[in-house]
């Protein structure tokens, strides 16, 4: 009798000892909430991350990076006026995705409108300007091929504006031209969304 009951004190330790080890090995494999805590906000960090990144990379898409840009090309006239293009050719493209549209000098009281091609370096004088509009002042949007232009309407002492489509080589007047008072700012007052009603 006393040998059985020592065989069973001996199986129920054995049993202890045995439900004991899994029960730690279950405790030491349970995730714990600090961990997944941490892993979370890992997870949360790496999607703010991409999200950065796709922003970024769209961004350079729409804006190629200086060094991808290459220098326009100034030939014959345009030379006397080389430090005005480079400054806004740095600006960055304005008009339909890839070009540039700038107002420079032609002279004493003489403006004209040049348009540069950002990814040739080609520069078009379109012949806007000089004497015809004097006091010229452009406005477009990067994301579309029109160009509002504004001017001193002659000896009328008003201003006129007309919007205008680019092809790649030349302007294309899709508008009527329009006149409207001279104040003290000059005829630059409007900007491009704020007349698009003027295409008929």
């Amino acid at each position: 009798m006393t040998r059985r009951s020592g065989f069973k004190f001996s199986t129920l330790a054995l049993s202890s000892a045995a439900l004991l080890i899994v029960s730690g090995a279950a405790f030491l494999c349970w995730p714990k909430t600090p961990a997944s805590t941490e892993n979370v906000a890992e997870s949360v960090a790496q999607a703010e991350t991409m999200a950065i990144t796709t922003v970024m990379d769209t961004d350079s898409q729409l804006d190629p990076m200086p060094s991808s840009r290459v220098q326009p090309i100034i030939e014959g006239d345009l030379r006397a006026y080389s430090d005005s293009i480079r400054h806004l050719w740095a600006s960055g493209p304005n008009l339909a995705e890839h070009y540039v549209q700038m107002v420079i000098p032609c002279g004493a009281r003489c403006r004209q409108l040049v348009i540069g091609n950002m990814t040739t370096g080609e520069l078009v004088q379109t012949g806007m300007g000089f004497d015809d509009m004097d006091d010229l002042d452009s406005d477009s949007l990067r994301t579309a091929d029109l160009l509002l232009l504004m001017w001193v309407n002659g000896g009328q002492g008003n201003c006129a504006r007309a919007i205008y489509r680019w092809d790649g080589r030349h302007l294309m007047g899709v508008s009527d031209v329009v006149t409207y008072s001279y104040t003290d700012a000059g005829c630059g007052q409007f900007t491009l969304p704020l007349v698009m009603g003027d295409i008929g």
